[in-house]
C-alpha cells in the first residue's frame, strides 16, 4: 500500500538533538513525554496533520523522498504542535539525520527561537526579540521573522475578511428593513386616511397625528426589535455552519461565538433607527388634505417646482459632484462610483423638471443604472486612476442595480401587460 503527502511545500526541520526540553507536547507511541535528545538517527516526528493524511503512527517506517536517494525513517512520535508554529502539516528530525539527507553536514539555514508562553503571549515578544537578534542576523545574512505574529496577522486578516462578508449581509438586510418599515407605517397611513380626515377635521392637528403614529411605531418597534436581535443570533449560527461546510474543503475552521453585549448593542440600534423611521414616515403621512381624505379622494400628483423640491435637488446635484471629487482624491471606488450612480439619479430628477416624461426619464436612468453597474472593470480602468475596492462597492452595486431595475419595470408595467 502506498500512501504519499503531496503537499506542494512540507516543512522538513532538523532539530539539534542537544536540546533537553520538549519542544511542545510530544508524545510516544506508549504515551510518554518525549524530549527531542532522544531523537535516534532517522527517526521522525510528524505533526497532527501529517499523520492523518499519511495515517501514519508511532512505529511505522516511511519512505522519505528528500535527497537524490529515498530514504527510510521511522515515526519516533506524533505531536499536535510544537514542531513547526507555522505550519499544520511539518516532519522534523535530528539535525545529524537532515544533514545526512541534504549533503549539508556544517550548514544550518533557519533557526527557530521559542519563546515562553501562549502564542498570544510569544508573539507579543517576538518584535524585541527580533530586535535583539538583529545585530548577530545582520552581520551572518539572515533574517529575523517573528513567525508567531505573522501568524496571528494571517489569522486576523482572514478574519476580517468573513466579518466583510457578514457585514455586507448585514447592510442589505438593514436597507431592506427600512423600506419594508416606511412601507408599512404608509400602507397602515393609507388603509386610515378617512380615520384620519375625521380627525383632522374635528380639530386634530398634524403634530397630534404624529405622536398617534409615533407612540404605536415604538411600540411596535420595541417588542419586534427584541425579537429580531434574538432571531439574528440563530441566524448568525445558521450562516456559521453553512460556512463552516463551505470552507472545509479548504482546511479552514469556523466557529459560531457571540456575546450579550453585542445582542443588546443589536436592540439599541435596532430601536433607534427603526424609530428614526417611522417618525418620518408619520410626518409624512400626516401631510394631508382634510376635506380629500374624508372624502377617501386620491391626493393629485404634484410636478410644480416647490422651493423645497428645489433645494433638493441642487443638494443632491452637488452631492454626487462632491463624492466623485472625493472618490478620485481618495482613490476609493466606493465613493466614486456612488458618485456616478447618483448623477445618474439626479439626471433623471431634472429632466423631470423640464417637463420630460417620468416614463422616459426613469426608465432612461434606470437603463443607465443598470448598464452602468453590469460593465466590466476592463471598461473604467483605461479612463480611470487605479482606485482601491471594498466590500462596500458590493452594496452600492446592489443597491443601484435593484433601484435602476425597479425604475424599468415600474414606469413600464403597462406595455408588459399588455403584451402578456
Amino acid at each position: 500500500e502506498k500512501r504519499s503527502l503531496s503537499e506542494p511545500s512540507v516543512d522538513v526541520v532538523g532539530l539539534d538533538p542537544s536540546q533537553t526540553q520538549a519542544f511542545g507536547e510530544l508524545q510516544d507511541g506508549s504515551g510518554a513525554s518525549l524530549s527531542l535528545a532522544q531523537l535516534e538517527e532517522n527517526e521522525v516526528l510528524l505533526t497532527t496533520e501529517a499523520a492523518d493524511r499519511l495515517e501514519a503512527a508511532p512505529g511505522d517506517s516511511l519512505l522519505v523522498f528528500f535527497a537524490p536517494e529515498p530514504t527510510r525513517v521511522t515515526v519516533r512520535a506524533v505531536s499536535d504542535s510544537g514542531i513547526e508554529p507555522a505550519r499544520d502539516v511539518a516532519m522534523a528530525a535530528s539535525y545529524r539525520t537532515v544533514a545526512a539527507w541534504a549533503g549539508e553536514a556544517e550548514r544550518i539555514n533557519t533557526v527557530m527561537v521559542a519563546n515562553t508562553g501562549d502564542v498570544e503571549e510569544a508573539a507579543a515578544h517576538g518584535a524585541s526579540v527580533v530586535e535583539a537578534v538583529a545585530s548577530v542576523t545582520g552581520s551572518a545574512g539572515l533574517e529575523a521573522i517573528a513567525v508567531s505574529q505573522d501568524a496571528l496577522d494571517s489569522a486576523e486578516e482572514s478574519g476580517a475578511g468573513l466579518a466583510s462578508a457578514f457585514l455586507l449581509f448585514a447592510q442589505f438586510s438593514i436597507a431592506a428593513g427600512i423600506l419594508l418599515i416606511f412601507l408599512i407605517f404608509v400602507m397602515l397611513a393609507a388603509e386610515r386616511r378617512h380615520e384620519l380626515g375625521i380627525a383632522r377635521a374635528v380639530g386634530a392637528q398634524r403634530t397630534e397625528v404624529v405622536r398617534m403614529y409615533a407612540f404605536e411605531g415604538a411600540a411596535y418597534d420595541l417588542i419586534a426589535a427584541a425579537v429580531g436581535s434574538l432571531l439574528g443570533v440563530f441566524v448568525g449560527w445558521g450562516l456559521a455552519r453553512l460556512l463552516a461546510v463551505a470552507f472545509g474543503q479548504f482546511d479552514f475552521a469556523l466557529s459560531f461565538s457571540f456575546s450579550w453585549r453585542s445582542v443588546v448593542t443589536a436592540y439599541a440600534l435596532g430601536v433607534v433607527f427603526t424609530f428614526i423611521v417611522v417618525v418620518i414616515s408619520a410626518w409624512r403621512v400626516s401631510r394631508l388634505n382634510i376635506v380629500r381624505a374624508v372624502r377617501d379622494i386620491p391626493e393629485p400628483r404634484k410636478r410644480g417646482r416647490t422651493r423645497r423640491g428645489l433645494i433638493l435637488t441642487a443638494l443632491g446635484v452637488v452631492g454626487a459632484i462632491l463624492l466623485i471629487a472625493a472618490g478620485l482624491q481618495t482613490q476609493q471606488a466606493g465613493a466614486h462610483f456612488l458618485g456616478i450612480s447618483l448623477a445618474i439619479i439626479m439626471l433623471a430628477v431634472v429632466s423631470r423638471r423640464f417637463s420630460v416624461p417620468d416614463r422616459v426619464a426613469f426608465t432612461l436612468a434606470g437603463m443607465a443604472l443598470i448598464i452602468f453597474w453590469l460593465l466590466p472593470a476592463s471598461t473604467w480602468e483605461r479612463w480611470l486612476p487605479e482606485l482601491d475596492s471594498g466590500i462596500d462597492l458590493f452594496f452600492i452595486s446592489g443597491i443601484s442595480l435593484v433601484l435602476g431595475g425597479t425604475w424599468v419595470v415600474i414606469y413600464n408595467a403597462d406595455v408588459v401587460l399588455r403584451l402578456v
